[in-house]
């Protein structure tokens, strides 16, 4: 329960991040309803794949699945994939700490699979280092405006 609280928390942060780039970069962008009812549609499908193996842990695993979700749709919205900007790298990011966290539940909770650790692992840091370099990269544009 520590480990999905403090992921819970890193997920509410990208929000806000992503959210508040949004206001910044497309303040007058409308939100996707296509993007939207797609992430919806995969955190719907992957929820219901885990149902069995979540016991007790259904209503925490749900939320922390919002908030996975939340944070892939607020980074799609955050950027336009055609300003050519650098900080785009934050969706593929994005992308790969849903993947991380979608192959963490798998394992855990449905399949044990003998490669989860490395793969958890390698798509955790690459989310990170895209997050991190995209984010570097938005402050230096925003530094040289």
């Amino acid at each position: 329960m520590l480990g999905l609280g403090s992921f819970l928390l890193a997920h509410v942060a990208y929000i806000f991040f992503f959210l508040r780039v949004k206001k910044i970069n497309l303040p007058r962008r409308k939100w996707s309803i296509p993007v939207t009812l797609c992430i919806v549609a995969y955190i719907a499908v992957l929820l219901v794949w885990l149902q069995g193996g979540l016991g007790d842990l259904r209503v925490p695993v749900l939320v922390y699945a919002l908030a996975l979700g939340g944070m892939l749709l607020a980074a799609i919205q955050a950027f336009d994939p055609k300003s050519g900007s650098p900080a785009i790298i934050c969706i593929p990011g994005a992308v790969l700490f849903v993947i991380s966290d979608s192959l963490l539940a798998i394992d855990k909770f449905l399949y044990p699979f003998a490669a989860a650790a490395l793969v958890i692992m390698l798509t955790y840091g690459l989310a990170q280092l895209l997050l991190v370099q995209g984010a570097t990269a938005l402050q230096s544009s925003l530094d040289n405006h």
